[in-house]
């Protein structure tokens, strides 16, 4: 059998309950969901699938066997779903906003789909709260292997988190307390009133296995505010200082500058040629998210570093001293004429 749409033998819709028992279902197609079922808010007491083999059905979409939408309590018990195949996702069982999906005694196996779940597949729309469990359960020696997908090649979800990979503040072996922007110069602060973060900083997209999305759907992900991390920021007085002839004053409102927005890219983002503008010594949160996971922010931990010797504090950032001039504490704001007898013939000198 073929199905211009969804369901390649079987389409139900809105039903309270569905039994199909003791039969075989081989070699359909759709060309959307479902090569052999396509079950539709299915309610109640939920669809019951009991001693049925599926052989080689193919879904031009998703769910190269089964294609679950809003399905609720659906029990596959002592059945096989052999050879199936998915365009995306899904090989053998796509589900889409389903739940209470239990495996009793079955087999998944030798199934493949183009993208995710080679076996199995869930997906999800955004939602306000993390889900905190699959909707699949597996019972009495189900078996879900030797399946092929691009990820997850037995079970996958959707993308269900942003997990920052490399970059200020990043995991997975690159461990920073807080991100210095420079070695020397506050990343060339006082020319460009901004520090360069000059390593990019890195997202994977994840499915709730911790598996990453390396599919070829693309997320839009954005950094969003960006906030002092301590409760009290450490701002220097107002001052007009004799030496310097200039008034100091609070640090400019905090900004990352750059591209802010970007595409993901085999389950990759990368944000590279950010700025911040800052304090010195002052702690900063980035926060990044996406509209298909607004419930998971991110936030970005970047840390500028405090004026040191022979620098001085300025509400545009660290500046050296002068020739002639000296500093020998963290984030003065002036720096001070050497004394009788000393001198410094370079900027920047303690």
């Amino acid at each position: 059998n073929v199905a211009l749409s969804s369901g390649g033998a079987i389409f139900v819709s809105s039903r309270s309950q569905l039994t199909i028992t003791s039969c075989e279902c081989s070699n359909n197609a759709a060309g959307e969901n479902g090569g052999c079922l396509h079950a539709r808010e299915i309610v109640y007491n939920g669809l019951a699938i009991y001693d049925v083999t599926m052989h080689g059905n193919n879904a031009t979409e998703n769910g190269g066997c089964i294609s679950l939408d809003k399905a609720v309590k659906v029990n596959i018990l002592q059945s096989q779903l052999l050879y199936c195949n998915a365009g995306r996702n899904g090989g053998g069982i796509f589900a889409y906003e389903s739940s209470e999906i239990r495996l009793q005694a079955a087999t998944v196996t030798h199934c493949s789909a183009s993208s995710g779940g080679g076996g199995y597949f869930w997906d999800f729309p955004p939602r306000e709260k993390p889900m905190e469990e699959a909707p699949f359960t597996s019972q009495d020696g189900t078996v879900v292997e030797d399946n092929v997908a691009m990820y997850g090649p037995d079970y996958a979800s959707g993308p269900f988190v942003l997990m920052q990979m490399t970059g200020p503040g990043g995991s997975s072996g690159f461990e920073y307390p807080g991100y210095i922007a420079s070695n020397t110069e506050v990343g060339k602060l006082q020319e460009t009133e901004t520090a360069l973060i000059d390593e990019p900083v890195s997202f994977h997209v994840i499915d709730f296995y911790g598996q990453q999305v390396t599919s070829e759907s693309e997320l839009l992900v954005s950094y969003q505010a960006i906030v002092a991390r301590s409760s009290k920021s450490w701002v220097a007085p107002y001052y007009r200082s004799n030496i310097h002839n200039e008034t100091l004053g609070p640090p400019k409102d905090p900004k990352l500058i750059g591209v802010l927005e970007r595409v993901s890219r085999s389950g990759i983002v990368d944000f590279d040629g950010l700025s911040i503008r800052g304090a010195p010594g002052e702690t900063y949160e980035a926060t990044v998210s996406t509209q298909a996971l607004s419930y998971v922010p991110v936030k970005t931990v970047i840390a500028l570093r405090n004026c040191t010797g022979g620098e001085r504090w300025t509400s545009e950032g660290c500046r050296k001293c002068v020739a002639g001039f000296y500093s020998d504490a963290v984030n003065t704001i002036q720096c001070m004429l050497c004394p009788t007898g000393r001198y410094s013939t370079q900027s920047g000198k303690v």
